[in-house]
């Protein structure tokens, strides 16, 4: 006979549910004042609605109710739908929402992602909620007081080396399709050598391919996520070749950029900056310390914003306190976002160039009055975008080629072994917050 025991929002006290007999189901329900209970039998039939209809189950600790709920985004949610059909409180959505302004996550929720929410006590306040990103990382706010605060957590990652050999037979895309690499690996491929080859023209059956990648895994699992380090383009036997530096920018044997040079500004520098890039900001309108994670450029509605770099847009949403807002992802190491937008003028999966317009400025979400607010990420955390050593696109410095050139040998004697052993897993710990 197993049992399995509720706690029951209306008597304040346990129930106990017992399995009889395979076509019963028996409640022990709470008898009066006192802490006896008396058992009533209801048809199996019954046992679904009964068990929908008594509360999650929750953990008393000291008197303290908590109740945890798992939701799993469905397609056409919304972060309103989701909370008017757990049923939780509207207020609480906003504030999690002038939370989420650092991460602007919740605005761009995707069917499949896991939610979770924790509360407690009587009045069931929202303590704690975390929406689960990637594979990766997983964004938690924080109940403090009556506002919350984010932080992104990170697994331990491992990361494992790889190589891709490939020859081509057709096209770029089908033959690398055929070694195994992703659509987005041979997009950052495509990328790197636009400048240098026409692949729908200039190809040749027999061209080869070789490719380094450092593939990314929480414990045996891969986390979808690489790093291209090096690759050798043979072209009607010409050799090119792209070599990730330490800088987050691919350079050829050389050590000539691949990578077209950063703009200085988004917006014309007649704008003048309205705040500045503060961890520690006094925000002005809730007047709580919270981190500005970028700069703002006073500027008139409608200002066209560029983009500072070659990349492809990543991310295009409307939130309640960032606004009409963008992401452009420039490289492997580099992004940036725009907020506060009036209009976005690119689309979702659009690659760009350096210069291109990509945005009218404006006043949307909360804001205290026309402006951009321009975020730069490196290794997606951001940083200082005005005093940030962005690099130039040029050629490396005499002092950078001895480290860099070894670099490229050790490449290189990858690329060129033909041992099997080839995947070598290498320990990488990352730490437990991003």
């Amino acid at each position: 006979m197993a049992s399995i025991k509720y706690f029951c929002l209306k008597h304040r006290k346990p129930i106990v549910l017992t399995a009889l007999l395979a076509s019963t189901t028996a409640i022990l329900w709470p008898s009066g004042d006192s802490n006896s209970y008396r058992e009533v039998k209801l048809p199996l039939t019954t046992q679904a609605t009964i068990e929908e209809s008594v509360a999650e189950p929750v953990e008393t600790v000291q008197d303290k109710q908590i109740e945890q709920i798992d939701y799993t985004i469905e397609a056409n949610d919304t972060l309103g739908s989701i909370f008017a059909k757990l049923q939780l409180p509207q207020a609480t959505m906003y504030k999690l929402l002038d939370a989420d302004v650092e991460f602007v996550q919740l605005d761009n929720l995707k069917p499949g992602q896991q939610l979770l929410f924790v509360r407690e006590g009587e009045n069931q306040l929202v303590t704690r909620m975390q929406v689960v990103i990637d594979s990766i990382h997983t964004l938690e706010f924080n109940r403090d007081g009556d506002e919350y605060t984010g932080e992104m957590l990170s697994h331990v990652t491992n990361v494992v080396e790889r190589q891709v050999d490939g020859v081509i037979n057709n096209s770029l895309y089908q033959s690398a399709s055929r070694a195994g690499l992703s659509p987005a690996e041979i997009e950052t491929i495509s990328r790197l050598f636009e400048d240098k080859i026409n692949f729908a023209r200039d190809l040749r059956a027999g061209d080869t391919f070789q490719m380094l990648f450092d593939d990314i895994y929480v414990g045996d699992t891969h986390t979808g996520r690489s790093t291209l380090k090096a690759v050798v383009f043979v072209n009607r036997g010409k050799q090119l070749a792209a070599f990730l530096h330490d800088d987050g920018q691919y350079y050829d044997e050389t050590g000539q950029s691949l990578n077209r040079a950063f703009l200085s500004r988004p917006i014309p520098h007649k704008f003048r900056i309205s705040s500045h890039f503060n961890p520690r900001r006094l925000h002005p309108i809730t007047k709580r310390i919270s981190p500005h994670n970028g700069t703002d450029f006073a500027t008139p509605t409608g200002t066209r914003a560029k983009a500072i770099s070659d990349g492809v847009v990543t991310r295009i949403g409307n939130h309640h306190a960032a606004g009409i807002h963008m992401t452009i992802q420039h490289n492997e190491t580099y992004s940036t976002r725009y907020l506060h937008l009036s209009k976005v003028l690119v689309k979702k999966g659009q690659k760009v160039g350096i210069g291109d317009v990509v945005a009218l400025t404006g006043n949307t979400g909360r804001s205290t009055g026309s402006h951009l607010h321009f975020e730069l990420h490196v290794n997606n955390k951001p940083v200082n975008f005005m005093t940030y050593s962005l690099p130039k696109g040029k050629q490396l410095d005499p002092s950078q080629m001895v480290a860099f050139q070894k670099l490229v040998n050790q490449y290189l004697a990858k690329l060129e072994s033909d041992d099997d052993s080839q995947l070598v897993a290498k320990s990488q710990g990352t730490p437990d917050q991003a």
